[in-house]
């Protein structure tokens, strides 16, 4: 278990006799006392089992554990697993073999029936033939039988027989009660941080612990009785909000870490040495990695960097049509994929690009519009004038884009489209009989007609010919909504959360085309609103947008469709609301990736306040790309 260390006399045969279930190497050939055949029982006292908090540390629970057993009356040590009630007290042991000290030793297994770590604990125990013993294991009964452990292999080394071993005639009793006392004069929370061999070599020099003194030197100097306790410093990164990760070490002393959050967490105390440290993801996968562990808390400690998301950050978006360089932001664009010149593009319509208006001001909207190959941006089509939130989407090659908010803060009537070369005026919304601008609006091409429903927190509904954008009515949603995030599925049109006459929703529906109705799904884990959504092969991905504190985040929540259930994803390595995104070749690596572009921390708040006077945050440049 330890590993790349420089440990003092009998290192390895400590080792051996911790593990109680494997036979000790450097045995001498020499045949070794016979064992006796006398048995007796062992009632066990289950201590420091189940959810119990060790510092930062967790003990784990287990059902199932291999049960070791060593002496200097055995011939070799017996292993036996045995499984037990969780949350068991006790445990009894039948077919022991009699003897004096002899150090057993309880290791839990995980459900793959392999060795949990932290999950050790170790004691003495005396049986008597045809009797029943009773014993503890837990965190304070450890230290005696690692010594004792230590005493029985430097016993065979020096092929003693049962009479004459110092194991036999230990005083455990006295020599636990004198460890007690030095824990807390070296203000020691860990009993397993004693180094055993020393303190066995002191065992061998004096017979007993009673006219040593104490068995470390002064408060302030570990060595050599005391291994100086190391902390690992564990940084998680891409952790889904509201997921928890699981951390272990293989050190004996580090049982799982669970719940913990994105960021740093201290790992304390663990033995110096190398280890193995792993993290277990919420979706079960697992990373390694290898810590070295220097001693002394107060000194040093280690630290290991884990990725636990699926989120790579890439350049940020730069505009190319020049050969500039420039990086820009972008916000609230309408955005979906497009051909152009035989290469699909994202193409991202008005939206904010954190421009300042002569007031001061940022304005709401702006004209530009670009097309993102994967690295850079290059230029499409100038809108006649500039909107943010606009609803769209792409129908016979063409670029139909229905109203959105002005650079005033007023709304927009217009209903464009562009085929990459110019952007035409085709006709106006129509609510009501009258001309009326529109904001924030779910729109798709179902079948043979664009979908446009809600916006301006209103139940607008109409279905558009793609090839004449004539207009006729539709089904309106069962909850007006506006900033909502809608996705395709299978020929239905779903949409989660936005903003009501109620306030900010985590409600969702899915559109039918061909009954013409709207069904109630199951909420959003959340209240979100300015999130966008994405299928994944069979789940719907929705990512980012606001909370109902008006917060940016970023939350990426997995819809499934066939289970109507919610699951979680790794999140955004930035939070983030009215991001563009879409699937696309990916130049780095030639593979289909998702895209997630732009967006804002704030940029929400502002405008459901209406504050014209406000300087909104600056929309950002950020490039996100989804590793599968």
């Amino acid at each position: 278990m330890i590993r790349s260390r420089s440990v003092p006399f009998g290192s390895a045969l400590l080792v051996a006799g911790l593990l109680g279930c494997v036979a000790h190497p450097n045995v001498p050939a020499t045949t070794p006392p016979a064992p006796t055949a006398a048995t007796g029982r062992i009632h066990l006292d289950l201590q420091g089992f189940g959810q119990v908090v060790r510092h930062v540390q967790q003990a784990p629970t287990f059902a199932t554990a291999t049960i070791g057993l060593d002496g200097a009356t055995m011939r070799r040590p017996v292993s036996i697993q045995q499984s037990f009630a969780l949350g068991a007290a006790a445990l009894d042991i039948g077919g022991v073999p009699a003897g004096t000290n002899l150090v057993l030793t309880v290791q839990g297994l995980d459900v793959n029936n392999q060795a949990l770590p932290g999950a050790r604990y170790s004691t003495t125990v005396n049986v008597v033939a045809g009797q029943q013993a009773t014993a503890s294991v837990g965190a304070t009964t450890t230290t005696r039988a690692d010594v004792v452990a230590a005493l029985l292999a430097s016993d065979r080394l020096a092929q003693r027989d049962a009479s004459h071993s110092l194991a036999a005639r230990l005083d455990v009793t006295t020599l636990q009660a004198q460890l007690d006392r030095e824990r807390p004069r070296l203000g020691l929370s860990a009993p397993t941080l004693f180094n055993a061999n020393r303190i066995a070599l002191v065992v061998q020099q004096t017979s007993d612990l009673t006219g040593t003194g104490s068995v470390s030197p002064p408060i302030g100097d570990y060595t050599p009785f005391v291994l100086a306790p190391g902390q690992a410093r564990i940084w998680l990164s891409g952790l889904p909000v509201g997921g928890t990760a699981t951390v272990w070490l293989d050190d004996p002393l580090s049982p799982k870490q669970t719940n913990l959050p994105t960021g740093g967490a201290i790992i304390s105390p663990v033995m110096p040495g190398t280890w193995s440290i792993t993290v277990q993801s919420p979706d079960g996968t697992q990373s390694t990695a290898s810590v070295v562990v220097p001693a002394g808390l107060a000194t040093s400690s280690a630290q290991v960097r884990f990725d636990l998301g699926h989120w790579e950050l890439r350049p940020p978006l730069l505009t190319g049509a020049t050969g500039s360089t420039t990086v820009i932001g972008i916000a609230g664009a309408t955005t979906a994929t497009m051909s152009l010149g035989g290469a699909t593009r994202l193409v991202m319509v008005g939206g904010m690009d954190g421009s300042v208006a002569p007031n001061g001001t940022t304005p709401f909207a702006t004209s530009s519009c670009y097309a993102f190959d994967g690295f850079q941006l290059t230029s499409f089509p100038t809108l006649p004038t500039g909107v943010s939130y606009a609803a769209g989407t792409v129908a016979n090659g063409r670029f139909v884009l229905f109203g959105g908010m002005k650079a005033d803060g007023t709304e927009s009537s217009d209903i464009l489209t562009s085929d990459g070369t110019t952007w035409q005026r085709v006709s106006s919304l129509i609510v009501n009989g009258q001309v009326s601008g529109l904001t924030g609006a779910a729109c798709a091409l179902l079948g043979n007609k664009i979908y446009v429903f809600g916006g301006s927190i209103s139940r607008f509904a109409q279905a558009y010919d793609p090839a004449t954008l004539a207009a006729t009515a539709s089904v309106p949603m069962n909850t007006q909504r506006t900033y909502p995030a809608s996705v395709v599925y299978q020929g239905k049109l779903y949409v989660f959360g936005g903003v009501n006459d109620g306030g900010f929703t985590s409600t969702a529906e899915v559109f039918d085309p061909v009954a013409a109705t709207w069904t109630p799904l199951t909420n959003l884990p959340v209240t979100r609103f300015g999130g966008q959504a994405v299928v994944v092969g069979s789940q719907i991905f929705v990512i980012g947008g606001m909370d109902g504190n008006r917060r940016a985040n970023g939350r990426v929540d997995v819809y499934t469709p066939a289970t109507d259930s919610w699951s979680s994803y790794s999140a955004l390595n930035y939070p983030r609301g009215a991001v563009s995104l879409g699937f696309l070749t990916d130049p780095l690596t030639g593979t289909n990736r998702l895209f997630v572009v732009g967006g804002s921390d704030g940029l929400f708040y502002q405008l459901l306040n209406g504050s014209l006077s406000y300087e909104k945050p600056i929309p950002t440049s950020i490039v996100e790309v989804w590793r599968p």
